[in-house]
């Protein structure tokens, strides 16, 4: 998937029980907040 990092300004914020509920897009950075879990970032690589 990609490298886990901080929640930064322009990342889409996502939510699901076991992942996000939209597909990932290369380049863009998205906060999974995932139930039971703490949210974090993963960078989509291409």
């Amino acid at each position: 998937m990609g490298v886990a990092r901080p929640l930064a300004a322009g990342d889409i914020v996502l939510s699901g029980a076991f992942g996000p509920l939209a597909p990932m897009t290369a380049g863009r950075h998205y906060r999974l907040a995932m139930s039971g879990f703490a949210d974090l970032v993963v960078d989509c690589a291409d």
